[in-house]
């Protein structure tokens, strides 16, 4: 009596696994683009939340980090002078900004200078004031790398940092060349900024009443201390070709007073 073979044979395997492959092939090429687009809808609403911290942070002058500032406005200017850009608005030198939100300490309350330290879990405790039940809170930070590597501080900041980091760039805003107009001021010199004349001049023959400036968002691709390290280095030497995006994710335009 012959058996009666119920199984697949080998051509019928090679073709359900084709089509297998056929179809998964169709939704990776559906699911990746739609990830990426949600990934970056999230970090253009991250940039836009942290545009009204950083207008907020151009006004206020910290204890003991801004003492080299004699006013809110030398500190604005300073900011929106610290990083050289090309006629397109681009980094091309200078010093660096950075900007992002961390989870935060919210039990021990801000430090003197009114930042408040990263948040700790149950290994990172070290008072008994601490606890596993320690309350977080989400905290925005900018800060404007001067030389060399981030500090110690905000290297346990981005630890933990929540969503996106990004670079700051500044690029004056002036009606120098149409009147009634206002546009990019075009190339700028790190330390400088244009007055009514058009000349490029630094804070102390900067006589004017007012500052209108475009801070540009660009989205770094990692937050670890060490690639943002590398990102301050190439900005400073002229290179943040080489690792930022060549437009900016978000853009807003704000004024600054004396």
């Amino acid at each position: 009596m012959k058996l009666k073979n119920n199984g697949f044979t080998l051509m019928e395997t090679v073709v359900a696994m084709t089509i297998a492959a056929v179809a998964l092939s169709f939704f990776i090429s559906a699911f990746v683009p739609a990830t990426a687009g949600i990934q970056r809808s999230r970090s253009l609403a991250e940039a836009r939340l942290l545009s009204g911290a950083l207008e907020s942070e151009l006004h206020t002058l910290r204890p003991g980090v801004d003492s080299a500032y004699n006013s809110a406005f030398e500190k604005a200017f300073e900011w929106i002078a610290a990083t050289a850009t090309d006629a397109a608005g681009f980094p091309t030198g200078g010093e660096a900004i950075i900007g992002f939100k961390y989870r935060a300490d919210a039990l021990m309350g801000p430090d003197a200078d009114g930042l408040h330290e990263e948040y700790k879990d149950g290994a990172d405790f070290t008072s008994a004031t601490e606890s596993d039940s320690q309350p977080m809170a989400i905290k925005t930070r900018f800060v404007k790398i001067e030389s060399g590597d981030l500090s110690d501080e905000d290297v346990k900041r981005l630890g933990e940092v929540d969503g996106s980091a990004f670079i700051v760039v500044f690029n004056q805003l002036t009606n120098n060349t149409t009147p009634n107009a206002i546009s990019l001021g075009g190339a700028k010199t790190a330390g400088q900024l244009e007055d009514s004349s058009g000349s490029g001049v630094n804070f102390t023959g900067f006589l004017e009443a007012s500052i209108l400036a475009q801070a540009d968002f660009y989205i770094l691709s990692a937050n670890s201390p060490g690639y943002i390290n590398r990102v301050i280095k190439d900005v400073a030497s002229g290179a943040a070709g080489d690792i930022l995006p060549s437009r900016p994710i978000h853009s807003f335009k704000f004024g600054v007073r004396r």
